[in-house]
């Protein structure tokens, strides 16, 4: 059973004018001018390319408050493929009515998605430790519940030209911070994010799109994300169309670590048809 439902230059110098020493010599940046815009940090969107290479991967531990509703807790991590996430692996635990229930640990690769322990430890035969889901290809990004996937650049960038202010975001993660804070509207996602369209079925009804999803992202010195809150919540009449509301609170750690996910191998899993 699933889970309920990331500079071009170019200088002409044949073209360029000629400039006297002098006036050359006036308008040349200095030594130390040249080294600060050599290290200054390259821009969020920027920064979250240069992370998403094979081989690398960050670590995250969510909250996810169903408005009404249950509390999801997630920690996992996830592997970066070449301009994208690749895979990931989770645990994750549901609180209801103050009983916490262990709903398993997850992988996802390549689409296919893997589950053992939790509920699925009793099910399965002699030997097996995994169950292969039978499900439709799913993103990598279905361990987290966040509606904003800050893994998708595009995404990223429409998120941040909605910011409205910016503060000092003081430490997170050992890592000091700058706050941005904005909305932007469900339709808005719906428009830019694969990850958040799959989320529905269809697309939001014209008033279900002006639904606005509150968010607060905390950019480390390197502008790479090391917390991320999130919250709508919705009138009643449209509960069915965005499952009523959603408050996440997700923590970003270990960008750039090594990490590689792999499929379960294939004496360790059985196929969810087969259970019977």
């Amino acid at each position: 059973m699933r889970r309920p439902a990331i500079v071009v230059t170019a200088v002409l110098f044949a073209s360029a004018p000629t400039v006297p020493a002098a006036a050359a010599a006036q308008s040349a940046p200095t030594v130390p001018a040249v080294a600060a815009a050599q290290s200054a940090p390259a821009g969020p969107v920027v920064a979250l390319g240069a992370q998403l290479v094979p081989g690398r991967g960050v670590s995250i531990v969510e909250s996810a408050q169903v408005v009404g509703g249950v509390l999801y807790k997630v920690r996992g991590r996830f592997a970066f493929g070449k301009g994208r996430v690749a895979a990931s692996e989770w645990t994750e635990t549901v609180v209801d009515a103050g009983r916490r229930r262990d709903l398993g640990r997850f992988r996802n690769v390549g689409g296919i998605e893997y589950a053992s322990g939790g509920g699925w430890a009793k099910k399965l035969p002699e030997g097996k430790t995994w169950v292969r889901m039978d499900d439709p290809p799913s993103p990598p990004e279905r361990a987290s519940y966040r509606p904003l996937n800050v893994f998708e650049p595009a995404t990223l960038r429409k998120v941040l030209a909605t910011t409205a202010a910016k503060t000092p975001g003081g430490v997170v993660g050992g890592a000091r911070t700058v706050l941005h804070k904005g909305s932007i509207t469900t339709g808005s996602l719906y428009a830019v994010s694969p990850s958040f369209r799959e989320l529905f079925a269809e697309r939001p009804s014209a008033r279900a799109a002006r639904v606005e999803v509150r968010w607060r992202l905390w950019l480390d010195t390197e502008n790479l994300p090391r917390r991320l809150t999130t919250s709508w919540v919705l009138p009643a009449d449209l509960e069915d169309s965005l499952h009523g509301g959603l408050i996440t609170d997700t923590r970003f750690s270990g960008w750039g670590s090594p990490s590689v996910i792999k499929a379960p191998p294939a004496g360790d899993r059985v196929d969810h048809a087969d259970l019977g």
